[in-house]
């Protein structure tokens, strides 16, 4: 594909989830795929808070992708990623 990439995300979703019901666990994650074709999918910025409103962030102060480096990533374990591409992390 020739196309760049967009100036703002193209998905953006925020939820109110106090009004239901858990029990006493609940996983959050993230999943992507690309088909046939490898390729690496980073989280910028996350917010969620387990009481509460999360906090809001500056989308202007989030890392750049060309800034990151692995040791950015180093806060969390991999759990899994099957072919999918799906990936959910716990805190260490």
């Amino acid at each position: 594909l020739d196309t760049s990439k967009p100036q703002f995300p193209l998905l953006s979703r925020k939820m109110n989830l106090s009004e239901v019901s858990f029990e006493k666990k609940m996983y959050v994650g993230f999943s992507a795929s690309t088909g046939n074709i490898t390729s690496n999918h980073y989280i910028l910025g996350w917010s969620f808070s387990r009481q509460g409103k999360a906090k809001d962030f500056d989308l202007t102060l989030l890392p750049s992708l060309s800034t990151t480096s692995p040791s950015d990533v180093d806060d969390f374990d991999p759990i899994s990623s099957p072919p999918s591409d799906s990936a959910f992390a716990k805190p260490k």
